[in-house]
């Protein structure tokens, strides 16, 4: 039975960066439709204004995401910041969303502030805005991926994208600060939720998906080396952990 899957990205991304997981993830399921929505402030929408908040975002992805279909269900792979536009996407219009995949995703109420972001990198992540393009998208791939081969391709690569569709400093803090105020429901949406996180990211400390675990009792699925990133570092064992929760 054929599936729609939407995927939403992280913070201060949009769906082109999701690069050549796409392909990976249609040839595994080749009957199924991809959606790539970007938040408002991003990538195709990057001359709109973001909101500060995380529900508000996903109002808009929403009615978005009835302009594509009405009716028929969907299921969500997110990664970081798109894993909450997820969770609150789930929680407030259920009959939309059918499951989610989330990695590396925390929550205000449940992790302090120097693990969402990890203090080790305050200087490097505080210093981006002040960076050159080119510094800035290789710092963040620094921050981001841990095994990633091909930096300075994919530094020069990000750099074409900004260029191209500028996401502003400004839309950028509203996200940010949307994230960082962000609190998790108590309660768990009803609909499955497959949570993945990487035990050596550099940018959120790996115990605030642990502790979304706990909380929700919501099994974790480890991976020992990858970065914050998963698509990027990752990309087979993302796709081999959805598929095990298909069969």
């Amino acid at each position: 039975m054929k599936k729609n899957w939407i995927f939403l990205r992280g913070w201060g991304r949009d769906s082109r960066h999701w690069g050549s997981f796409i392909e990976s993830f249609q040839n595994e399921f080749p009957h199924d439709e991809i959606y790539l929505l970007d938040c408002p402030g991003s990538g195709e929408f990057s001359e709109k204004n973001c909101p500060a908040s995380v529900s508000k975002i996903v109002d808009i992805l929403a009615a978005r995401w009835q302009e594509y279909h009405s009716v028929e269900k969907s299921h969500i792979i997110a990664l970081s910041f798109g894993g909450m536009l997820a969770i609150d996407w789930m929680s407030r219009y259920p009959e939309m969303i059918d499951s989610a995949i989330v990695m590396n995703m925390s929550a205000k109420n449940w992790s302090p502030f120097y693990k969402r972001l990890r203090y080790q990198v305050y200087m490097d992540f505080l210093s981006l805005p002040f960076q050159s393009i080119r510094r800035r998208e290789e710092k963040i791939i620094d921050l981001t991926s841990n095994l990633y081969s091909s930096r300075q391709s994919l530094a020069e690569l990000w750099m074409a994208y900004d260029l191209k569709n500028p996401t502003t400093k400004m839309n950028v803090l509203r996200q940010l600060w949307a994230a960082m105020h962000y609190s998790l429901p108590e309660q768990m949406p009803k609909q499955p939720i497959l949570l993945l996180n990487s035990l050596a990211d550099q940018l959120v400390n790996p115990s605030c998906s642990e502790v979304i675990s706990k909380k929700w009792n919501l099994p974790l699925k480890r991976h020992p080396t990858a970065g914050h990133d998963m698509t990027l570092d990752c990309p087979q064992w993302v796709i081999s952990q959805i598929l095990l929760r298909s069969s």
